[in-house]
């Protein structure tokens, strides 16, 4: 039973890997990394949690979403809130 689980996870890898190199061949956006892939060697923008931003030229990238960026810059806003009138004061 685990050869049969094997072999149909090799298969459907397999599948995933065709479809992602025939996206590649036409230029068209099948899956969400698609898009990532199309962006390699582009000036790209990624927000982050905690109020960051980067925006730098992707050089590469994984399944887990992991990037190599270089001319990176990167901005962090900071939102205080006043106590007294519950104004935002970003900065």
């Amino acid at each position: 039973m685990a050869d049969a689980q094997a072999a149909a996870a090799n298969d459907s890898s397999a599948a995933a890997a065709a479809a992602a190199a025939a996206a590649a061949a036409d230029g068209t956006i099948a899956e969400p990394l698609d898009l990532v892939r199309l962006s390699l060697d582009e000036r790209i923008y990624v927000k982050m949690r905690g109020d960051r931003e980067l925006k730098g030229r992707l050089h590469a990238y994984d399944q887990h979403m992991n990037m190599v960026l270089s001319d990176v810059e990167e901005t962090v806003t900071v939102v205080t809130v006043n106590e007294e009138t519950f104004v935002e004061l970003v900065s």
